[in-house]
């Protein structure tokens, strides 16, 4: 029943949307799962392919654009690529603010996403600063006792004691 409800929601998107549409979507979230695989770098070639359809159908500065910015930043950091990533991740703030506006969602999961490359760099300050931003926005959203603001408050606090 599940696999028939599936196929006929892809179609009623194909439909809708169109395949290329449809693609972009499926291959950023086939690099999604291939990330939490540890499949990088197959990873970072279907993320690739979703940003040259998203920027060929969208444009650089669409919110569907900025999802793949984010998680090509997600994969580039798991590379060490933390320039590249750092770059993505901006963007997809950029694109997430002037979108949606300052206390977005989206706009706080950019941030902490940038927060945690900026602490692989070593580079504590801005770390800070975007989990700070995330914790807010996170806490004007969820409330305190979620599990977004609760992780955006414990990188705070790691950040704030150095012990990150």
């Amino acid at each position: 029943m599940g696999s028939k409800v599936t196929i006929y929601i892809c179609k009623l998107i194909q439909l809708t949307y169109g395949l290329k549409k449809l693609s972009a979507v499926y291959l950023n979230n086939l690099a999604t799962v291939l990330e939490l695989q540890n499949n990088v770098d197959d990873a970072l070639r279907h993320a690739n392919q979703a940003l040259q359809i998203v920027n060929r159908i969208y444009g650089p500065n669409h919110p569907i654009t900025a999802r793949v910015y984010i998680n090509l930043a997600k994969i580039l950091a798991d590379q060490r690529d933390f320039k590249k990533a750092e770059d993505y991740g901006e963007e997809a703030a950029a694109i997430d603010k002037s979108t949606y506006g300052p206390i977005s969602i989206f706009l706080a999961k950019d941030d902490y996403v940038l927060s945690l490359i900026f602490c692989t760099e070593n580079r504590k300050s801005e770390a800070l600063r975007y989990a700070s931003e995330a914790f807010y926005i996170f806490r004007q959203n969820y409330g305190l006792r979620a599990k977004r603001t609760l992780d955006a408050g414990k990188l705070m606090e790691l950040l704030r004691k150095n012990k990150v």
